[in-house]
Formats: C-alpha cells, structure tokens, sequence
C-alpha cells in the first residue's frame, strides 16, 4: 500500500507541470504540387481536385521541469483523398496515367515532434520562448487509376527552430502565437498559429485562431510544395 502511495504521489509531483492542449478545426489546400522524379515527371496540382475544407486534429503537451526548461510533443495525422478527372497524361513515379480519366490521389503528411524549450522572457504581460524541434515526417503519396496505382513514402528526421510568445490582453483573455521552421536550399518548413484565449478556469483555455503550413523538397528524387491554411478552435488544460 505504501508502494502504491509513493508512486500515485509521484505522478502528481509530475502531472502538476503537464499541460495537453487538444485542436481541431478545418483545414483547406491552398495548395499542393508534386513532381516525381523532377527530371521525367508531371508536374501535378493535385489542390485544385478539391481545395477542401479537410478535417484536422492534432496534440501538443509541454511538460516543465522548472520555470526556465520545458519539453514539447506535438502528434499532428493529417491524410486526405482527393479525386478528378485529368485532361493530360501525368507520368508520376515512373508510372503513366492516362487521359480522360479520374485520377485519385492519396495524400500522407503525419507529423511527430520532441522539442525542447527555455523561457527567454517573462514579465506580467508578455511571455517568450525559443527552442528547438526534431520532427519525424511520415509521408506518402499514392496516385490510383482504375487498377494501375504507385506510391511515393518519405520518411525522415527534420530539425526545426521554435518560438513561442503569450501576451495577456485582459485579466481573462490572452494572445497566444508559435512556429516551428527551417529552411535550406533543399526545402523549407513553417508550421505558424495565431490563437486568442479565454481563460475558463484556473488551469484551462479555451482558444481559437488560424495556422498557416507549408513546406516543400526540391532535390533530385522529388519536387513538392504545400501549403495549407487552418481554422482551428483548441481546448489547454493544466495538470
């Protein structure tokens, strides 16, 4: 029973410096390209199926190990089905699609990221953090015709930088804003919100806002480019 005491106590200890913020909301494709291989593929823009709105949800949690030093996992799934009729043969991962047909195009971009924070600025107002990211990027394209179907999976590390910022408007209510980002001449990646937030209680908030997504690879196996903006409403809780 002691056992039992000491770890529920423990959990607590460590509960009391989680905070999970759920988000979910409608997402459109502003747009969306893809050229596989960039030397003999279609260039295909693949927004213009259907530019949404696509259902979205994703998980953030930050856990402090004091007031200066913070964790932060972010989970964000994101896949949609899109289809039409194309007016051209596209040639896409060495695979030919023809004509006049309805051409489906099955769209991955999960996203995980384990990220480390530092509280730069702290006042009564206004709070600022900096960081950085390590995302895994989970994803696929599989284009579909009748039965001749092809796919493109990528998986891979991405570092990013991050910074955060709160700005308190009023006794109940504050600004919230963060991004993730990197660019290289291979790619670029930036995943930017803007919420405001009313507080609801002592430990939770309840925000709403826009995210704007975006990123792309140019190299010698693949040309992409996305961008995808959001509406989103969010609930953040403390443990």
């Amino acid at each position: 029973m002691s056992l039992l005491f000491a770890l529920f106590t423990t959990l607590q200890v460590f509960a009391s410096d989680l905070s999970v913020q759920v988000e979910t909301g409608a997402v459109w494709q502003h747009q969306n390209d893809v050229k596989i291989t960039p030397q003999n593929g279609t260039l295909v823009e693949f927004d213009h199926f259907n530019q949404g709105p696509f259902f979205h949800y994703r998980l953030d949690f930050i856990y402090k190990f004091n007031d200066k030093h913070a964790i932060r996992g972010v989970y964000a799934p994101f896949n949609i089905s899109v289809s039409d009729e194309i007016s051209s043969p596209v040639n896409f991962n060495d695979q030919s699609f023809s004509a006049g047909q309805d051409l489906t195009i099955n769209y991955k971009f999960n996203s995980y990221r384990l990220g480390y924070l530092y509280k730069l600025y702290d006042s009564s107002s206004l709070v600022f953090n900096i960081g950085a990211t390590l995302k895994v990027r989970d994803a696929k394209i599989e284009f579909v015709q009748n039965t001749t179907k092809t796919k493109y999976d990528n998986v891979g590390l991405v570092p990013l930088l991050f910074v955060s910022l709160d700005y308190k408007v009023s006794n109940s209510w504050n600004i919230h804003s963060d991004m993730d980002f990197a660019a290289a001449p291979q790619g670029r990646a930036i995943d930017l919100t803007v919420k405001a937030r009313k507080e609801l209680s002592k430990n939770s908030q309840l925000g709403f806002g826009v995210r704007s997504l975006e990123g792309g690879a140019d190299n010698d196996k693949v040309y992409t480019f996305s961008w995808f903006n959001y509406l989103v409403v969010d609930y953040l809780i403390g443990f």
